[in-house]
């Protein structure tokens, strides 16, 4: 376990992530790269505490004291991406199922030397934009278009695109991110790709086709209708509070409030009431994927009228990559750098220079930084910052709330089925066997307007982490026993299930974001979130995307004008 190697260490500017790999990979007592060697030399250390003692040993090798508290923290966020990455789970010593797939990869962008010595060559531009999704290409052309070139992004993925992935089958394509532009009226996404020939003719809806209960129960076209109508009604009643001083705990509050009261005012059997209160079920699952949350208690009643959404569901002929690429044809060839997952943002006050660091090691220093990472991202990666944000930006990042929906595409040999669609409807007094509880998230299944082979179904609420976990082969057996239980019928085995995995993403940590009760007592949100963190009278470090948004948030067209505006105070500051 000795490596005299290991003691260059400059400055403590090291990235931890690559020692814990490759004192893994190159201690003697790991002969080999195999996933078994791997787990077991790594189960060794937390159990016995010696990787915590060896780089207590680092440590002392400093004689700085400053050095050595930062090492220290370096040390800790080491150890906080080695979860956030591969998967590990600390209270078991135990791996996902990829985890040995995705440790192999970064280890083969990690140099075989041993030397931890500061980069002495750090790469300087004058602006440095986190995050190649929609915000960080919105900011990218605002800079551009004003004359500024000393421009990077650094991108975690293989591509750009963040949330939007475009998928291409066979037949065509699908995507497992964003799927629709929202709206056509002021919506700079939509004027982009129409100028650009990109949009498909046909729009699509949500909800459609036969609403339908466990036990094959077809509810009634016009009952289905009646409650979503008497739904639609009470969210628009919820808008009102927007200027209110006085308004409910939330919206999932006021909803449960205002439909209880329709059921007591209407004259109906008690069979026909328990149909309603099943179909409210579906519409609470169906706005648990709308809004990205857990629970709609977690959404404020008091900006619930904030946000302002299209009617039309846009498809993009070729899918949001198309978009994507178009974008990019725009900015200078150069700018973009994937594969470089940002560790630390060193913005300290005693430099004019900002330090970013990327977890293979690179060394980025810049007068700006436009962070556009998801707010996910800002939650859960606690020591991002250093020193850490201004108190008014950590309780917007705090407060605001950021969850995940899942997609499962089921790509069958034909289409066997003659209706539009499938909601599913649940009875309450269904139990399901251990490990099949996340269907019961499935808000439905719907027909893909591209794919006429293929039903795309929709994951909310707490399902969602529970699906992301299975293999596609388990996804596809429950998938099927749930079609099979609603339909009656026998149905045929997809030839190919594709999930996302969103939630799982250290990059992105869930869907999108939603402005929860808890802003409204901290007077936090969108707006907050996007002011600049000042260091001596100059704008150093912008937040941007959908979370930023105050009327758009959870869309393209809202990341995209957040990167927009953002990137336009800066301009005007420069100017």
């Amino acid at each position: 376990m000795s490596n005299s190697n290991f003691t260059i260490i400059r400055g403590a500017e090291i990235t931890s992530l690559r020692m814990v790999l490759i004192w893994l990979l190159n201690s003697s007592r790991t002969n080999n790269t195999n996933e078994k060697s791997i787990c077991q030399r790594w189960n060794e250390s937390i159990n016995k505490q010696i990787l915590i003692k060896y780089f207590k040993r680092c440590r002392k090798m400093l004689k700085n004291y400053e050095e050595r508290v930062e090492a220290n923290r370096v040390i800790m966020d080491g150890l906080l991406w080695l979860n956030a990455i591969f998967g590990f789970h600390t209270i078991n010593c135990q791996f996902n199922c990829d985890f040995y797939d995705k440790f192999m990869k970064f280890h083969q962008s990690v140099p075989k030397s041993i030397d931890f010595s500061r980069n002495r060559n750090p790469i300087s531009h004058q602006i440095i934009i986190v995050g190649a999704g929609m915000a960080g290409i919105g900011a990218a052309l605002t800079l551009c278009q004003h004359g500024f070139k000393d421009i990077k992004i650094l991108e975690a993925e293989e591509e750009p695109g963040g949330r939007l992935k475009t998928l291409e089958l066979q037949n065509g394509i699908i995507e497992l991110g964003a799927q629709w532009i929202h709206g056509k009226e002021n919506n700079c996404l939509y004027r982009i790709a129409e100028e650009h020939n990109l949009l498909s003719d046909i729009t699509s809806e949500e909800g459609c086709g036969l609403y339908i209960r466990d036990d094959g129960f077809i509810f009634d076209t016009n009952l289905v209708k009646e409650v979503r109508l008497e739904i639609e009604k009470i969210m628009v009643e919820c808008e009102k509070f927007v200027d209110e001083p006085r308004y409910p705990c939330s919206f999932g509050d006021f909803l449960e409030e205002r439909f209880r009261y329709y059921l007591n005012c209407t004259k109906h059997c008690k069979e026909v009431a328990t149909m309603k209160k099943e179909l409210f079920d579906w519409h609470i699952r169906f706005l648990l994927v709308d809004n990205s949350c857990r629970s709609l208690k977690d959404i404020s009643a008091k900006e619930w009228g904030r946000y302002i959404d299209g009617t039309e569901y846009v498809n993009l002929k070729n899918g949001y990559k198309s978009l994507v690429n178009i974008l990019f044809q725009m900015l200078p060839g150069q700018i973009l750098c994937c594969k470089r997952p940002v560790a630390n943002v060193n913005w300290s006050n005693n430099s004019n220079v900002i330090r970013v660091y990327c977890l293979n090691g690179e060394e980025f220093y810049c007068d700006h930084v436009i962070m556009t990472a998801s707010l996910g991202v800002l939650k859960n990666i606690k020591n991002l910052f250093y020193p850490s944000l201004p108190y008014t930006l950590q309780e917007s990042i705090n407060s605001m709330g950021f969850y995940g929906i899942a997609k499962i595409f089921l790509i069958f040999d034909y289409k066997w089925w003659d209706a539009n669609g499938f909601q599913l409807i649940w009875k309450k007094s269904t139990k399901l066997p251990e490990g099949k509880n996340w269907t019961r998230s499935i808000t439905g299944f719907d027909v893909i307007y591209n794919h006429s082979n293929v039903l795309l179904g929709w994951v909310s609420g707490e399902g969602v982490l529970e699906m992301e976990k299975l293999t596609e082969r388990e996804v596809r057996d429950d998938c099927v026993d749930v079609l099979q239980r609603f339909l009656k019928i026998s149905v045929p085995n997809p030839v190919k299930v594709i999930k996302s995995t969103w939630m799982s993403s250290p990059w992105v940590r869930g869907g999108y974001s939603h402005i929860t009760p808890q802003c409204d007592k901290t007077k936090t949100g969108p707006t907050t979130l996007s002011e600049p963190v000042v260091v001596h009278g100059v704008p150093k470090i912008f937040f941007a995307g959908e979370a930023c948004s105050p009327t758009h948030f959870s869309t393209t067209h809202g990341a995209f004008e957040s990167g927009q505006a953002q990137a336009q105070i800066l301009v005007d500051f420069l100017k």
